[in-house]
């Protein structure tokens, strides 16, 4: 399964339609088809595993198939499935591999040697990773050489020269077999109980008397038989690979531990056991090292065996208490009742899986497949794949968090809050789903997906509304049907979707601003430790990004910032007027410019925090919403505000200018530089021409004071406004 949180709704757009853009291909490849993350390769390895599992089943089945079409195979089989379950250990321990060869055929002895080198390659990688060394170095290779050396000192393919023979081998240290074993009856269990036709057939090969039609009553307890079967032996199962996967893990106070250490793999020169310039050979060194060692690796090998057998005896204690030895005349019993039949069959294929083993293990090791030989199906999980509840829409989504291009819930817990519980919602809906995907289970799938959407809306959502809880009939959600918690939830839905997936805009902001500074502090800090970036454009950024924060923080409305701030602005605006008021009166231009510049500055500063105020303000009236709804006229407000404003302030200016107040010429004499003195006025004419068209540069100077009194008139009255309007 995969999750697709954001499934694409794809199109096709006619040719004609619209003309390819240059422009909106070159961003794509730069910038969005990266940030893509294609599953298309996934997908294609599942299907081909899904195609190779399949070929591998269908060589195997064949195989397996041919053995029981002929009678004299069958029987031959049969004769090998009795041996098998009567052999003890020390008549096993004693069976060579040439007895193997005449009663199994040639290819029991590749069969055999594959076996062999496989458990050799287990045990060297116990004793690596017991050593703390890496699984694919030279020293694991190093380590099996080794392992190998010591096997073929004490084990010999027939016993020869006093050895033992590869079976006692085999029996004291091939835990992968008896998993394989499981697995094997595990997967004949499942056929019976999938199909009643492939039950039939297998219980026939194992010769044991048909236990009824489906629906009778043996057919029932032979199927509750075999349900009872697969449980015990999957615990066993279980077991045994937690006990193998414990062992071969390394970890503090290892068993194995001391032993490992006394062999000196720790200390010893591995890489020069695999070195082929090693003097005489590495062959020869790996000898000689086994012999030095000889008794280090023997109470290894005695440690190693102790530790697997007492988990393969536990192991094979259980497993004869689920399937007992068939009677010594043979598996079949025609007056056996339906329970013993799934016992016997079941054990037959126990017995049996010698000879499976020997045609699919070669198979499945040459072709990688591994141990699970199961197919894949590739399922998806997203909000357009679970519509019962809710069917999601463009206008309507489920998920909040996909807002800023999936970054939506780092900003909100409401998000997270929401898109969790409506991944359980879906999540629940879509694993039913695949596990009735029948219309036959329709009805049964529909109800537990009802269930199911119950309980989890009851856990997350109404247990925590206790308003919304008792609302619903008859008064209590628990004891209301699943329809009616559904129906009451798609109420609650359809009334907060909006809601709930707007941003506070206070949040954000904030966001913002602390991320704004701790990129500056990032570049910053980069600087100083690669000195590749250049130093003055970073600490600007860094300052900007500092001042954003603080612009942020003061305009947080009811923060101790913001009154401190405010508090100050007051002072500021009266001594930045006293000094204008100063400068222009005793005919300073000096301090005068300088009060208009810092008037300037604050009237800007305080624009900009009125402006994030209003932008972190969560009351907005009809005429706001549909202002956020268009920009344009919001934008167009307040310009049309800011020309009213300086029209107000050029209009005040020519009212003074009118009565007869001196104080307004001289004011626009000073800021615009016009204003001379009698003793200047020959040096004004002596100026040469090229000068003259300087005369633009008081000007200007007067339209931007003229736009700084109009931006503090706009910023002051929209402060009023607000905090008579709340």
């Amino acid at each position: 399964m995969y999750l697709d949180p954001a499934p694409e709704h794809l199109r096709i757009v006619p040719s004609g339609e619209r003309r390819p853009n240059v422009a909106e291909n070159v961003w794509a490849s730069l910038s969005t088809l990266p940030r893509y993350e294609p599953i298309q390769e996934d997908l294609k390895r599942a299907l081909d595993r899904n195609r190779l599992i399949e070929r591998v089943n269908t060589i195997i089945g064949g195989m397996e198939e041919r053995d029981f079409q002929y009678e004299e195979a069958w029987s031959e089989r049969w004769a090998s499935v009795l041996r098998q379950a009567y052999y003890d250990d020390e008549e096993w321990d004693k069976t060579t591999m040439s007895q193997m060869v005449r009663d199994r055929g040639l290819a029991w002895a590749s069969y055999q040697h594959l076996r062999v080198t496989e458990v050799t390659d287990d045990l060297a990688l116990l004793l690596t990773r017991v050593a703390g060394l890496d699984d694919d170095s030279d020293e694991f290779r190093a380590v099996r050489q080794l392992v190998r050396c010591c096997r073929e000192k004490h084990f010999d393919p027939d016993g020869v020269g006093g050895k033992l023979t590869e079976h006692a081998f085999l029996r004291r240290f091939d835990i992968g077999w008896r998993l394989r074993r499981l697995r094997h009856v595990l997967a004949k269990i499942d056929e019976m109980l999938g199909q009643y036709e492939r039950a039939s057939v297998l219980v026939e090969r194992a010769r044991q008397a048909n236990p009824g039609d489906p629906g009778s009553q043996g057919f029932e307890e032979f199927r509750d038989t075999l349900s009872s079967i697969r449980k015990e032996l999957g615990d066993v199962q279980t077991g045994l690979r937690r006990n193998r996967e414990q062992l071969w893990q390394a970890h503090e106070g290892h068993p194995l531990q001391t032993y490992v250490e006394h062999t000196g793999l720790w200390t010893m020169d591995l890489k020069a056991l695999i070195d082929p310039r090693t003097a005489g050979g590495p062959s020869n060194l790996v000898t000689t090292t086994a012999n030095v060692k000889e008794q280090q690796f023997e109470d290894l090998g005695c440690r190693v065996e102790e530790c697997l057998q007492d988990m393969l005896e536990s192991a094979l204690e259980d497993i004869t208490g689920i399937l007992p030895q068939p009677p010594r005349g043979g598996y079949a019993d025609e007056a056996a009742a339906a329970a013993e039949i799934a016992r016997r069959t079941a054990r037959f294929y126990y017995d049996d899986f010698a000879n499976y083993d020997m045609l699919s293990y070669p198979t499945l090791y040459s072709t990688g497949v591994g141990e699970e030989m199961a197919r894949v199906d590739v399922l998806r999980i997203s909000p357009d794949d679970a519509p019962s509840l809710i069917e999601e829409t463009l206008d309507k989504p489920k998920l909040a968090g996909t807002k800023l291009n999936s970054f939506g819930a780092f900003f909100e817990e409401r998000f997270r809050t929401n898109d969790i519980l409506w991944g359980r919602l879906d999540g629940a809906e879509r694993i039913i789903t695949v596990l009735l995907p029948t219309d036959e289970g329709r009805e049964k799938r529909e109800e537990l997906i009802a269930r199911a959407h119950r309980a989890i809306l009851d856990e997350e959502v109404f247990s925590k509304d206790m308003e919304g809880a008792m609302a619903l009939p008859p008064g209590d959600p628990r004891t209301s049907s699943p329809e009616d918690v559904l129906e009451r939830y798609r109420s609650k839905y359809d009334k907060e979707c909006e809601a709930t997936r707007r941003l506070d805009p206070q949040h954000t902001l904030h966001s913002a601003a602390r991320a704004s500074r701790v990129f500056g502090d990032m570049l910053d800090g980069y600087t100083e430790t690669q000195r590749r970036l250049p130093k003055g454009g970073v600490v600007w950024i860094t300052r900007l990004a500092r001042l954003f924060w603080a612009l942020v923080e003061v305009a947080v409305p009811g923060s101790l910032a913001s009154l401190a701030f405010r508090h100050g602005l007051k002072l500021l605006y009266a001594f930045e007027g006293l000094m204008i008021f100063l400068g222009t009166l005793l005919l300073y231009p000096t301090v005068q410019q300088f009060g208009f510049v810092a008037f300037a500055v604050t009237a800007t500063a305080h624009a900009t925090v009125l402006l994030l105020e209003d932008a972190m303000s969560k009351k907005q009236n009809n005429s706001e919403e549909q202002d956020r709804k268009k920009p344009w006229r919001r934008i167009a407000t307040y310009v049309f505000a800011s020309l009213i404003a300086l029209a107000c302030a050029l209009g005040l200016v020519l009212a003074f200018a009118a009565l007869g107040f001196d104080f307004p010429r001289r004011l626009v004499e000073i800021l615009t530089g016009l204003s001379e003195t009698g003793g200047n006025a020959g040096t004004a004419a002596d100026k040469p021409p090229e000068d003259a068209g300087s005369a633009s540069g008081p000007l200007v100077r007067g339209v931007l004071i003229l736009v700084i009194v109009a931006v503090f008139l706009l910023t002051f009255g929209r402060g009023i406004w607000k905090r008579r309007n709340g």
